[in-house]
């Protein structure tokens, strides 16, 4: 009896682990938006960025948009989690459109000035990275 529950226990767990490794492996378009690339003459780079749209997205209506800088999977989910229960749940926000910029160089994108913290070796580029958010990202957007 004992050996019979280890083995349904261990398949079960087994199937558990599976299902969650291909539930990961997943195109991000499956689960919460989208992939897009841009081609950067400011930063002279191609940059990726992540978008999800409003559940019932219409081309004709206009949607604010919320930047989030950092992006990756992992942190736009939590990001569509947190403002999708201050949309549906607190009804506090309108639906909006979540732009994830996924990093190259951190340091440089978000390092304004030079310290004696920063390596003398990049220089900063916080300017620049937000003059591709004006004057790129939020048109192509």
């Amino acid at each position: 009896m004992k050996h019979s529950f280890r083995v349904n226990f261990t398949l079960l767990l087994i199937l558990i682990l599976t299902a969650k490794l291909s539930i990961n492996a997943q195109d991000i378009s499956i689960k919460i938006g989208f992939r897009d690339s841009l081609s950067s003459k400011i930063l002279n780079e191609n940059r990726t960025i992540l978008i999800h749209l409003p559940d019932e997205y219409n081309e004709k209506q206009s949607y604010p948009v919320l930047y989030r800088l950092d992006g990756n999977p992992e942190l736009l989910m939590e990001t569509i989690s947190t403002t999708n229960r201050l949309i549906y749940g607190d009804e506090l926000i309108p639906e909006m459109i979540i732009v994830a910029i996924e990093n190259v160089n951190r340091p440089r994108d978000m390092w304004p000035t030079n310290t004696m913290y920063y390596p003398e070796t990049e220089t900063a580029g916080a300017k620049v990275f937000l003059d591709f958010i004006e004057k790129e990202l939020i048109p192509h957007v």
